[in-house]
């Protein structure tokens, strides 16, 4: 008889790869390839690839795969029984560890890969065998989808070219400017502090893929090195797109993890998720300083991570057209 206890979702192993060095046979998939064998041999036992049960990749930018899971386990050498791919969204990484988490404690599932990556760096130096077009032209049916992959903005969003989110994050920006009450130069000097915070941490991680340390003020100020991106964000406040790095997690049962022999100082128990969404398309919110989704699923974490149980979903609709669910595993 299968426990509670036995279908506790642990994560096992992790991998980062960073490849700053130019690589003209360096591809997405090579690098994530990478990274989860890096993730697999973090867990400290052999043989861990092998009993993946279901492997998800992550939306990979360009270049184009008709079918990514499945290169990638080919480049594994293994046959998970299940394979999808994501959306792009920056959300998918950590929702998939939640979704997973869920079907593991409900024993469906026993040991699954989450992985994604870039190689936009070697691209974009124009050094990248074939990275200009389908580098995987395998028929098929192509990967099984896993989350929400409607569009981002409608058709009126479009005509006013609000496309991409270095134009739409600058509204909620202004929205909230206006709601904290500072003019524009408090508001970017106050991003700047906020900022350097992050780069703070980035200088002593290795696996950054930029490490030079920038000050409040070297972040909020324009200058010729730190043009203006979309009001009030600079250059130094944007995320780097250019970048070739890849990352992967195992997530297992616990009873899955003592039969490889796993040790469970290694083990790192997810505790709670919750996931949701204000109303889809941006024109159509009520209040761009505001998120009602983020509010009702730190709301949803705050009361159930005080009473421990067994996994269970809980749905909820929240205002504002929002949706959230949370999960918690004792």
């Amino acid at each position: 008889m299968t426990t509670h206890e036995e279908t506790t979702p642990v994560l096992v192993g992790a991998g980062q790869i960073s490849a700053r060095e130019p690589d003209t046979e360096r591809t997405p998939i090579g690098l994530v390839a990478e990274a989860a064998r890096a993730a697999a041999a973090d867990c400290g036992v052999t043989g861990v690839l092998g009993q993946i049960q279901s492997l998800t990749c992550l939306n990979i930018l360009a270049p184009s795969y008709s079918d990514a899971p499945s290169t990638l386990a080919r480049h594994l050498g293994i046959d998970p029984g299940e394979r999808f791919y994501t959306p792009i969204g920056g959300n998918m990484g950590q929702w998939l560890v939640g979704y997973y988490a869920d079907r593991i404690a409900a024993g469906g599932l026993d040991c699954i890969l989450i992985a994604g990556g870039e190689a936009l760096a070697t691209q974009m130096r124009g050094k990248g065998a074939g990275l200009s077009g389908v580098l995987d032209t395998a028929t098929g049916e192509g990967p099984r989808l896993l989350g929400d992959d409607r569009e981002p903005t409608n058709s009126a969003e479009q005509r006013h070219g609000l496309n991409l989110p270095i134009q739409i994050y600058p509204l909620f920006e202004q929205a909230l400017r206006r709601r904290y009450g500072l003019d524009p130069a408090e508001h970017r000097r106050m991003l700047g502090e906020f900022y350097a915070r992050f780069n703070a941490v980035a200088v002593d991680n290795p696996r950054a893929w930029r490490r030079d340390p920038l000050s409040a003020a070297d972040i909020a100020e324009r200058s010729p090195k730190n043009r203006m991106v979309g009001a009030p964000y600079t250059k130094h406040m944007n995320a780097l797109i250019a970048v070739d790095q890849a990352a992967a997690l195992v997530m297992m049962s616990v009873a899955k993890a003592r039969r490889l022999g796993i040790d469970p100082e290694r083990w790192v128990y997810p505790l709670a998720a919750a996931n949701g969404h204000d109303h889809w398309f941006v024109s159509q919110r009520a209040d761009l300083s505001r998120s009602p989704a983020i509010t009702a699923c730190g709301e949803r974490l705050d009361r159930r991570d005080r009473s421990p149980g067994p996994v269970q979903l809980f749905p909820q609709r929240c205002t504002d057209g929002a949706r959230c669910a949370g999960y918690l595993r004792a």
